[in-house]
């Protein structure tokens, strides 16, 4: 079973067309829970290893979005 982290990160590398705003909205996602059970660290290493910037500025946008709802 993946972690929470490496799941997250493995959509956004699957789905690259997902990068706005609104499409973060649209996926519905529990931002309170992945917040608070999400450890950010790991989050930034494991992104870190897949050494794909788009990835990492995606996972950077979705956190921003994540911490500041509409």
């Amino acid at each position: 079973m993946a972690e929470i982290e490496k799941a997250v990160l493995d959509y956004l590398y699957l789905h690259p067309k997902m990068a706005r705003e609104d499409d973060f909205y649209e996926w519905r996602f529990n931002s309170e829970e992945f917040l608070a059970k999400a450890d950010m660290a790991k989050l930034d290493r494991y992104a870190a290893a897949f050494g794909n910037k788009r990835l990492t500025a995606c996972l950077k946008r979705l956190l921003k979005f994540m911490r500041n709802p509409k």
